[in-house]
């Protein structure tokens, strides 16, 4: 289908739910040359039977500006045995997330030219989804940062976690105020946490939770944005895991996202799944989670991101497991579920405030001119994730055999439509694509 589409001038998804900036109503959607060239509520005179293709199968669905997670790890280099990025970007179209934000904790770290130019040919050569690349701040590579590379934000991780690149001095946060770039901030207080681990054993992984507990969060957040008041139009805080740091955050308007995992998952959960869901921040008591739930219903949290993370199933079950969930193909479809009376706050926290916040031109709406990114969504089919369902390349999900109302249906990336149904089967995915990265287009 995608083949005879393309030969056509026009393509035109008809008699949608189109979710616009403001409002949703039924109307058409008109595109062209990877872009939406027009929203019409009456299809113009221009388009006739000889220049458009009709999508028919999208009659009555919601269509969502493509959604946006600026928050991943696709692993690659250093751990292709867990995700890559064909892996990871097909299980990001099954969610509908037709642009990532990649961060800079792989193996060799991106802190610098040749490690992001060597991450940046391996996404051009394998992904099916736009991208982001994030480098990290190290204290002391100000120079490659202040280079000519195409990113709008930089990592910084104030406690260590998966890879090395834990910033041991805070105070070289300084040296970004000469660097116009957005702050992404991993937030938890290392020295709390290393006097903690001593009290606790490994032995027992609900332990994780003790150690890195939410006074480690939450002094950290409170900390950093006391001590540096330049910065904090520019800072956004990584996965908010405690109401604390959220409602603090939110009295200084300044930005944070927060992971479902941290909303969908809690401390009971260990008796059930173990290391599989040992993550940094680690998941919370159900009562913490039930309060980032209500949060997410009352239009407290301004941006989701899934921190998409993924080990081999071998590696979670290892004396020694590491930290991380894979959480990008169902990511969205929770919140789907849990907002899907309020489809324009859907669009706000899953795509229009990441592309507004980190600078990606004409994209995380649907208007005229901006890229045809867009996420059909059926609210009305219901299905189950099974594992056999996982698409990413470490082969299982904690998620597995939850069952959902709603279903991301196509996916389009700059104007190529994914059927979410087919990427399980489909090498030809691969075909006629066109990605950007979206700080360059």
């Amino acid at each position: 289908m995608n083949e005879e589409m393309e030969k056509k001038e026009f393509w035109v998804l008809p008699d949608v739910v189109a979710v616009l900036p403001g409002e949703v109503k039924k109307t058409n959607i008109i595109i062209k040359d990877k872009k939406i060239h027009e929203v019409a509520d009456i299809l113009p005179q221009y388009i006739t039977s000889t220049n458009v293709q009709t999508k028919e199968d999208v009659r009555g669905l919601f269509v969502f500006p493509g959604f946006i997670d600026p928050h991943v790890h696709f692993r690659t280099p250093g751990k292709e045995n867990a995700e890559n990025w064909n892996t990871g970007s097909r299980a990001a179209l099954f969610a509908g997330v037709t642009t990532v934000l990649d961060m800079p904790n792989t193996k060799p770290p991106v802190v610098d030219a040749p490690s992001w130019t060597a991450k940046e040919k391996a996404i051009r050569r394998d992904s099916l989804i736009n991208y982001g690349i994030i480098p990290g701040f190290t204290g002391d590579n100000m120079e490659f940062l202040s280079g000519n590379l195409s990113f709008k934000a930089v990592k910084v991780f104030l406690a260590s976690s998966t890879g090395n690149l834990l910033l041991s001095h805070p105070e070289k946060l300084i040296r970004l105020i000469a660097l116009d770039k957005k702050i992404i901030l991993h937030s938890e207080l290392e020295s709390r946490i290393i006097n903690r681990a001593f009290r606790y054993s490994m032995k027992n992984i609900r332990n994780h939770s003790r150690i890195r507990d939410e006074k480690s969060a939450w002094m950290q957040t409170k900390e950093i944005v006391q001590k540096f008041p330049e910065l904090a139009s520019r800072m956004h805080f990584a996965h908010v895991s405690t109401e604390q740091e959220l409602t603090f955050l939110m009295k200084h308007k300044i930005s944070f996202e927060v992971s479902p995992n941290h909303i969908f998952i809690h401390t009971d959960d260990y008796d059930r799944l173990g290391a599989m869901i040992k993550c940094n921040p680690p998941v919370r008591k159900k009562s913490t989670a039930e309060k980032l739930y209500r949060h997410l219903l009352q239009n407290s949290i301004p941006m989701i991101a899934t921190d998409h993370a993924p080990h081999r199933r071998e590696e979670k079950m290892s004396p020694s497991p590491p930290s991380g969930i894979p959480s990008i193909q169902v990511g969205t479809h929770l919140i789907l579920d849990a907002l899907k009376k309020n489809p324009l706050r859907i669009a706000e926290i899953l795509s229009t405030h990441a592309a507004e916040f980190f600078g990606m031109e004409n994209r995380g709406k649907i208007l005229s001119g901006y890229y045809a990114d867009l996420a059909v969504v059926d609210f009305h089919r219901p299905w189950e994730f099974l594992e056999t369902d996982v698409l990413s390349g470490c082969g299982w999900s904690p998620y597995a055999g939850r069952k959902f109302q709603s279903k991301v249906v196509w996916s389009f990336v700059n104007g190529k439509a994914y059927n979410t149904e087919k990427l399980f089967m489909d090498n030809s995915v691969n075909s006629e694509r066109e990605i950007y990265n979206v700080w360059r287009n």
